[in-house]
């Protein structure tokens, strides 16, 4: 079970999840790569259940296939549904995906940079709340996914996102 949990970031707590963020540990057609802290996606249209929180005030953590932060892999043209969760009882949280990478020398000026494909941006929401968006991944690259929260993406709530033409 130890392994099932692990992260570079620390550890979760099953007992602490609620039923929408229980959703976030089982992804369909994804491999997890707990030690190297990442998700290859196995086919061409995937859901990633992302939900965010923090492990402390000030901090934010995205927990996606029972891991905090994982870099992503996924193929070229992949249809991609983000379902948001915010279980942060005390911070707003939210999700997107720039064409830009850390470390970020001015953090509040990130929501300046527009998603790096459309439909890749999940704005602040509310604790409670959740959303869901959908883009594809048409051209090939490494991509920065972060908390557009400035004080969150300055103290590490984001990893990346890397799009291939092959795995």
């Amino acid at each position: 079970m130890d392994d099932f949990f692990h992260s570079t970031k620390g550890q979760v707590d099953p007992s602490q999840l609620t039923s929408e963020a229980q959703k976030t540990e089982h992804l369909q057609d994804v491999s997890a790569h707990r030690v190297e802290s990442r998700l290859v996606v196995q086919k061409k249209t995937v859901t990633l259940d992302i939900g965010a929180h923090s492990k402390e005030e000030g901090t934010g953590i995205f927990h996606i296939g029972a891991m905090d932060d994982p870099r992503i892999i996924m193929p070229l043209g992949c249809d991609v549904t983000i379902q948001f969760y915010n279980w942060d009882s005390k911070e707003e949280h939210g999700w997107r995906l720039v064409d830009a990478e850390p470390p970020f020398d001015h953090p509040e000026s990130l929501d300046q940079i527009s998603p790096a494909f459309p439909g890749a941006d999940i704005p602040a929401t509310a604790f409670g709340s959740s959303r869901e968006t959908t883009f594809v991944a048409d051209h090939p690259g490494t991509f920065t996914y972060f908390c557009p929260v400035p004080t969150h993406t300055h103290v590490g709530q984001y990893s990346q996102v890397e799009v291939r033409s092959s795995h």
